[in-house]
């Protein structure tokens, strides 16, 4: 039996630098083939009695902290998902799981999680299991975690299916006590943002605030579900009935498909009611893997008040440290910022591209303030200065003749070797003398001067960003720093409330 496979709809982690990205990981990581545009699924083999070389960690920071615990009263079945807490600018991660001492098992993945069926030969009734963090390089980042214990009964037999991973929505392990409560599903605590963040909690995983997690195009990502060829995301008005089969098609707003780990969204989605979204793996004859994901539910509502949007390409929308997405709020500036936002970003913008949709995309929400950063994806190509400061003045037009006031952001400085070494691509070779002709134009206007968190006329360091042109998360928090200190100065108010 065969199917028609729809072309994914969906927008890689910038559009314009396309598969080159991760078909650079490939080599370094021994991923398979990706689609292009997107990402690869991962990297893994199963080996039989044999103890695999583990390389010095030396110096490195301590592992990940596992979060899974199969034990007598939640033991695993040949279907189990492990998981562990994220750590900062993580590119990918290693996992191993060992029998008697033996390791027979090594995947790489680009997520805090795994799907993994056991052998059906597998007769151990425990494993252990470790994970580390690797860099781009593939050389370690971290020491391995401390091996954790696995307890396996064959009989369990828990549903299948990707586990989302939108949002901060974990809980650090020093956190423990205040996890108490939060239920477990396949050994991993259920995100905390669904049933509130505890008091006092403050970890990488966990979103404290809840200012700018309102994104326009939104992006889907879950845990990879092994022996998936691909997924299919409903993008729903309603509850679904069942997680078995399809959802009705009146509550169906669209349906996505991907090879991958995430999905972009191309579609700004705008709804007065809140929407869900969830995703279930298929073979390659489309058959399910499973059931569906548990719905998530998102709003994006224009007629809830923003008084401040950002508008620009993935350096607004999101992401970084190569694998890292939209969805990962400590990878967008907005997360760090004194006030709310809505984040009208889309990855793989050039600054036409954003002129073009500013009247969809940006009116409904009726602003007073409009964040601009535009230019980037133009300039590091052919075009020519002049033509995106054309696009800015147009902009500034559209937003003076609607009653929204611009505040540009001076561009961020670019690495053209790590481009070229990560994302594959060259950088035009005259960037710097267009960056500074745009730059000089955005300080005629209302703007914040990112010059005082980053050094203009010089390559981005690599320890603000792997790949030369998305910044991590130190980047990202930078970025907000300098909007925070100069925002009331910019704007002649005493702030936001």
């Amino acid at each position: 039996m065969s199917i028609f496979f729809p072309p994914a709809r969906v927008r890689p982690w910038c559009a314009a630098c396309g598969a080159a990205l991760i078909l650079a990981l490939a080599p370094l990581f021994g991923t398979g083939p990706a689609a292009p545009g997107g990402r690869t699924a991962p990297s893994s083999g199963w080996f039989r009695g044999k103890s695999l070389p583990v390389a010095a960690a030396a110096a490195l920071p301590a592992g990940p902290v596992p979060i899974s615990e199969y034990g007598k009263a939640d033991s695993a079945g040949q279907s189990l998902l492990l998981r562990w807490h994220k750590v900062r600018d993580d590119v990918a991660y290693e996992l191993r799981l060992s029998a008697r001492g033996k390791v027979f098992y090594t995947g790489r993945f680009y997520v805090n999680g795994a799907h993994l069926v056991l052998p059906a030969d597998f007769r151990e009734k425990s494993f252990t299991w470790q994970v580390r963090v690797l860099a781009y390089d593939g050389s370690p980042a971290t020491e391995f975690s401390r091996p954790r214990k696995a307890l396996v009964d064959g009989k369990t037999q828990a549903p299948v299916y990707p586990l989302p991973l939108n949002g901060r929505n974990l809980l650090e392990a020093g956190a423990r006590e205040a996890a108490e409560g939060l239920r477990r599903e396949h050994g991993a605590l259920v995100p905390a943002r669904e049933q509130g963040v505890p008091a006092g909690v403050e970890a990488p995983e966990v979103y404290p605030y809840q200012r700018g997690t309102t994104v326009l195009y939104p992006v889907y990502k879950w845990v990879h579900v092994d022996g998936a060829d691909h997924y299919e995301v409903e993008i729903l008005r309603d509850l679904p009935v069942s997680a078995d089969r399809e959802a009705s098609a009146e509550k169906v707003i669209d349906r996505l498909y991907t090879t991958h780990f995430d999905a972009y969204d191309d579609m700004p989605r705008v709804s007065w009611s809140p929407m869900y979204w969830r995703v279930r793996a298929l073979d390659k004859e489309g058959r399910p893997l499973g059931v569906f994901s548990p719905p998530q539910r998102f709003t994006v509502n224009p007629l809830d008040h923003y008084d401040v949007a950002t508008l620009g390409d993935s350096i607004t929308h999101g992401g970084g440290s190569v694998s890292g997405a939209p969805s990962d709020w400590e990878y967008d500036y907005q997360s760090y910022l004194d006030f709310d936002t809505v984040n009208l970003g889309r990855s793989g913008d050039t600054s036409a591209d954003i002129l073009a949709r500013f009247d969809r995309d940006v009116l409904p929400f009726r602003p007073r303030y409009v964040l601009i950063m535009a230019g980037t994806n133009s300039l590091r190509g052919a075009v020519p200065a002049s033509s995106v400061i054309a696009d800015l003045e147009a902009l500034r037009r559209k937003c003076a003749a609607h009653g929204i006031r611009p505040v540009f952001l001076t561009l961020l400085p670019l690495n053209p070797d790590n481009i070229r070494q990560v994302i594959g691509q060259e950088t035009a070779p005259d960037w710097q003398e267009k960056w500074a002709q745009v730059n000089r134009y955005i300080r005629t206007q209302p703007h914040i001067d990112l010059s005082t968190k980053f050094t203009e006329g010089k390559p981005l360091p690599t320890s603000l960003s792997v790949d030369g042109l998305h910044p991590g998360v130190e980047g990202k928090r930078r970025i907000a720093e300098a909007i925070n200190e100069q925002w009331n100065a910019v704007t002649g108010q005493g702030g936001i409330p």
